[in-house]
């Protein structure tokens, strides 16, 4: 394997220790485009590959050397490949590891961000539910001053009937 392309670019694949590459994850489907020492015009060489965090079994051999991953979920991959020439001899595994980031929406600041969003979206609908509360005790208390008024009066009515009867 010589090189990895994805998203209009290409990176060598002589990975050094650490050296990590990360991928958009709007970039997920990625081609990895293979090379051996081995060449015989007459007898390509086949190859032989798994994605350790996506599937778990090595693929048939097949003398295509470009391999496309589609639709790649967030995650850690290590792409693990072997070739073997026509008398059957096997190259060694050669292994490629890289990221696929997360969506924008499933990132740590995403998340604080939701976070915060409920949190605000919880304090405006206390504050509402308390405004709501305050206007309705304000319309009960005038229900209640108006009805008050209007037993005064009856009591008033009542007296004087009353004091008009007995006077």
């Amino acid at each position: 394997m010589n090189e990895f392309f994805g998203n209009d670019h290409s990176i060598n694949i002589h990975q050094p220790k650490g050296d990590l590459p990360e991928i958009d994850y709007l970039a997920n489907t990625i081609t990895f485009e293979l090379a051996a020492d081995y060449f015989n015009r007459n007898h390509p060489l086949e190859y032989a590959y798994y994605l350790e965090g996506h599937e778990d079994k090595w693929s048939k051999w097949t003398k295509e050397s470009k391999i496309t991953l589609h639709n790649l979920h967030e995650g850690e991959y290590t792409l693990h490949v072997k070739a073997r020439n026509i008398y059957g001899v096997e190259s060694k595994e050669a292994t490629f590891t890289f990221v696929i980031l997360p969506p924008w929406y499933r990132t740590w600041w995403a998340y604080i961000i939701y976070i915060i969003g409920a949190i605000i979206i919880i304090f405006v609908a206390v504050k509402i539910a308390g405004y709501r509360l305050k206007q309705n005790n304000i319309h009960l208390e005038k229900i209640v001053q108006e009805r008050t008024l209007e037993i005064a009066g009856k009591n008033e009515k009542l007296q004087l009937q009353n004091d008009q009867i007995l006077h």
